[in-house]
């Protein structure tokens, strides 16, 4: 399963691009370390991670090296989001980076290295 690792590394590099005067109030930021990411929008899904009920709902499931930075539901689970925990969903997105790497500089070889030993 070496594909979502390199899927998700190669997302990164979008966040971390040079970045444009314009800015989107819509648009969430994160700090990860001593970066700031900006949360894109996805059609028909609200990013929500910063709402307390779902991030003490998501954070039941975390990984330990793992650290969460958005998370998005769909528009209809979104509309229920004060019951979660009382029905079943499969359909989110979830923007997360592994806590190791927070406040490294990382190029393309790092990368490389990382996608191989799917780390």
């Amino acid at each position: 399963m070496k594909i979502f690792p390199i899927v998700f590394l190669i997302s990164l590099l979008f966040f971390f691009g040079p970045k444009s005067n314009h800015t989107n109030a819509d648009n969430a930021e994160v700090n990860f370390g001593d970066i700031s990411i900006c949360l894109i929008k996805i059609d028909g899904m609200k990013e929500c991670y910063s709402n307390p009920l779902v991030k003490v709902y998501r954070d039941q499931f975390i990984f330990e090296n793992n650290e969460i930075l958005g998370l998005y539901l769909n528009n209809d689970v979104h509309s229920k989001i004060d019951k979660l925990g009382e029905f079943l969903f499969d359909d989110y997105f979830k923007v997360y980076s592994m806590s190791s790497i927070n406040n490294m500089s990382l190029g393309h070889d790092e990368l490389e290295f990382m996608a191989s030993e799917n780390i």
